[in-house]
């Protein structure tokens, strides 16, 4: 790897419209930009800006401190295709390619969006994980790849980690709706005492109002970081509709006391509750589960559903008060 220990802020050019010049040069470090490959340039511009503007989406939203990305146009004679690449801090850099039909497939309003998250951090993995098992397995690893030195390798596992934050940050918010963006050098992680208060208020309201409750459910990744996300799920027993709700970790960066972070999840838990409540529509909820043509049942779900939210609102009012009258 080219200098890996190389320390400043990468400036990023634009050469969209054939510019040497820097995007912005008061705030390089989080602008995006393409660099100009060979004579082949992609053709269909609209599906390209879209791209790239996801790109920049993640970026902004996601990429964790010290990581930054860029993208190049490497269109060849027979294909539209482009380049993103993410560079950890002192220049460790994961490619993905795309092109072809499958950037036609996924362009839609979100389906882009997602199918780009899930490329990088598919690959990231991929290519993490490979080195990982070659430095364990290979003998050689170090020396071809100019880790020999103790500063150098420590800077190469730090480049690791962030670009595994990175993928893992992608990942969550490619399945988990409504998760928070994070800039910070680590995932945030639910401690036990965290996940046992999560339990206990889930158990509260469960019997407090005799809901038929599932079994909360916590994500955490292979590597051992730990609990990045909770499911909640409540259901009324006599009822058909069922809240779900997602509960994360207070940040990395602030340095609650243990009430104050029961306080920080307990909040989540009762606003989130309030929120699905409210904007639950039960006509629209009755529509989308009945055949247009079935008039009776969507008048039945329609009834049903909305005392349902009847039933929760009550709920989602009262907890909002103040935890400790569970």
């Amino acid at each position: 790897m080219n200098n890996l220990i190389s320390k400043g802020i990468k400036k990023i050019k634009d050469s969209f419209v054939d510019s040497d010049e820097p995007i912005n040069e008061e705030n390089p470090e989080i602008e995006l930009a393409m660099e100009k490959q060979g004579v082949f340039s992609f053709q269909n511009r609209e599906l390209l800006n879209k791209y790239v503007d996801d790109f920049q989406l993640l970026h902004d939203h996601y990429f964790p401190t010290g990581v930054v990305g860029n993208w190049k146009d490497v269109s060849t004679a027979n294909m539209d295709k482009v380049q993103f690449s993410v560079i950890a801090e002192s220049g460790l850099t994961v490619d993905v390619i795309l092109g072809g039909e499958d950037m036609f497939l996924h362009y839609s309003s979100q389906d882009d969006l997602d199918y780009l998250a899930k490329q990088l951090y598919s690959m990231i993995f991929r290519i993490i994980g490979m080195y990982d098992w070659q430095e364990v397995n290979y003998t050689g690893f170090l020396i071809k790849n100019h880790l020999n030195h103790a500063e150098i390798l420590r800077a190469w596992h730090k480049d690791e980690d962030q670009l595994i934050t990175l993928a893992q940050n992608l990942y969550m918010q490619h399945i988990v709706p409504d998760y928070p963006d994070n800039h910070a050098d680590k995932l945030a992680c639910f401690s036990d005492k965290d996940r046992s208060f999560i339990r206990d208020i889930w158990k509260k309201v469960g019997n407090k109002y005799e809901l038929d409750n599932t079994h909360p459910t916590f994500l955490g990744f292979a590597n051992g970081t730990g609990s990045v996300f909770a499911g909640l799920v409540f259901k009324n027993k006599f009822g058909v509709k069922t809240i779900k709700v997602n509960i994360f970790p207070a940040p990395v960066t602030n340095n609650f006391s243990e009430n104050e972070r029961k306080e920080y999840l307990y909040k989540q838990i009762a606003t989130k509750f309030k929120d699905h409540v409210e904007d639950f529509d039960p006509e629209i909820w009755a529509a989308d589960q009945t055949k247009e043509s079935d008039k009776s049942e969507y008048e039945v779900l329609v009834n049903r559903a909305e005392e349902d939210k009847q039933f929760f609102s009550k709920i989602a009012q009262e907890i909002s008060l103040n935890y400790l009258f569970l």
